[in-house]
């Protein structure tokens, strides 16, 4: 096989959260089934900055041309950190450009709280230094209650800057607290731009997207939408069960659901657990361990709801153990429509991406493959990327469009949108144990 580079493996593994098959890594590399131990991958990554990150600076000045010092800056949609201007009113932010995708506008958003003066200047290149004045702001307020109208006090109010154009949203290091009234204020943030709220306090569900629109007119006061809370005082309990129906003690069972609490707990030793601070709704319940996975809805108040573990991959079970492809060819792709003797694929490396669009950090994985493309175009190395889980084909191939994909992006076969065996059995024919999934080939595809 074809020798790569272990950066580059690891750097791809942690950006798309998944196992690589190659017996390229060899030695301690590997496991016998020839999947990339992640533990190793992790601490690489920990004692490695990473590749291409810069120091973005500027300076932050009134609207006379005068230095602030103490304003705060975040540059949004990356790192949702602040930093403080010094006497000189200049900033310095280490910022990671793979955190920003194709197709993003950088902003450096500054503000000064004590001032009530406040910026969002958008930025083509961050590498060059920016200078950004801070004009009149928005006094943003709110006002959160219970359902029952009583104010709730030490409600957690996040901040997030909404790119509506661009279809994204993110944090900009802004949080305010209620008071005794339930209201909170935020002194100062920029005129003329969308911005989205979440709320959360203890004993209550939360409540995110709450929207704000964009109002030019610097200087005034905005009333964000009031917001009620549900209190959060229902348990869910029950058992976790194996494949051969036996309770599995000491797993991790965490809670999912819109407007419920995120609560977690371990099973006893007999697989029992409880979670209390849920509301009076739907909740997912969620558990994975040693490959077993398991996933299913009730009500809070439920107190000996059954969930099941199954050997899972996606919404499928996985019949048995699924076969290693090391030093064996790579299999047809003809049903996914890729043609391995195109002119594209023939006599080059060829790194294969089994994934699925169930889960945000997956799609953010192939995003940062995109980003990473031109760095294994160089190295020879064509992309071939297969959707496993149904999904519309057309609502697939905007996707692709839209997040810059460029390489190869197609479907595993399916008979139905509600197909789900024929995609598995797919997969497995490729030797994916889990999603997402990589398999590096040399120029021979093997």
């Amino acid at each position: 096989m074809k020798k790569m580079s272990w950066g580059v493996v690891w750097i791809l593994c942690l950006a798309l959260g998944c196992t690589v098959e190659n017996d390229t890594l060899s030695d301690d590399r590997t496991s016998d089934d020839g999947s990339a131990p992640i533990e190793s991958i992790k601490q690489q990554a920990e004692n490695t900055q990473p590749e291409g990150t810069f120091n973005v600076t500027g300076i932050v000045v009134d609207e006379s041309g005068r230095p602030v010092e103490g304003a705060l800056v975040s540059l949004p949609p990356g790192y949702g950190l602040n930093r403080t201007t010094d006497a000189n009113g200049h900033y310095r932010i280490l910022f990671d450009p793979r955190w920003v995708l194709p197709g993003m506008t950088s902003y450096v958003f500054a503000r000064h709280r004590g001032r009530s003066f406040a910026s969002a200047l958008p930025v083509k290149d961050l590498r060059s230094p920016a200078k950004v004045k801070l004009v009149k702001g928005i006094r943003l307020t709110g006002r959160v209650t219970a359902e029952d109208g009583t104010p709730i006090d030490g409600v957690r109010v996040r901040l997030a800057l909404r790119q509506k154009e661009e279809g994204w949203s993110a944090g900009v290091g802004e949080e305010a607290t209620s008071d005794s009234n339930g209201v909170y204020v935020f002194p100062a943030i920029p005129a003329g731009h969308n911005y989205l709220l979440g709320l959360a306090a203890d004993g209550y569900g939360p409540k995110g997207r709450i929207e704000v629109p964009a109002l030019s007119k610097p200087g005034a006061t905005v009333w964000a939408p009031d917001v009620k809370l549900r209190t959060a005082d229902r348990s869910v309990g029950g058992i976790a069960l194996g494949p051969n129906n036996q309770p599995i003690a000491g797993i991790k069972i965490t809670t999912e659901g819109y407007g419920q609490p995120n609560r977690s707990a371990r099973t006893d030793k007999d697989g029992r657990f409880q979670i209390s601070g849920l509301c009076d709704d739907k909740v997912r319940l969620i558990a994975h361990d040693d490959g077993l996975a398991g996933s299913d809805e009730t009500r809070a108040g439920e107190r000996d709801f059954e969930l099941f573990l199954r050997h899972r991959m996606g919404q499928c079970v996985i019949p048995g153990e699924v076969p290693s492809l090391l030093n064996k060819p790579l299999p047809s792709l003809d049903q996914a429509g890729v043609d391995l003797q195109a002119d594209g694929l023939r006599n080059k490396p060829i790194l294969v991406c089994v994934w699925s669009m169930g889960y945000v950090k997956w799609r953010d994985g192939m995003r940062q493959l995109a980003v990473r493309q031109k760095e294994l175009t160089n190295r020879g190395i064509a992309v071939v990327a297969i959707h496993v889980n149904p999904y519309n084909e057309e609502h697939h191939r905007k996707w692709v469009e839209r997040n810059g994909i460029r390489f190869i992006a197609k479907q595993a076969p399916r008979t139905s949108l509600k197909d789900y065996e024929t995609p598995i059995r797919f997969s497995i024919n490729l030797g994916a144990k889990e999603w997402p999934w990589l398999i590096l080939t040399d120029k021979d595809h093997i």
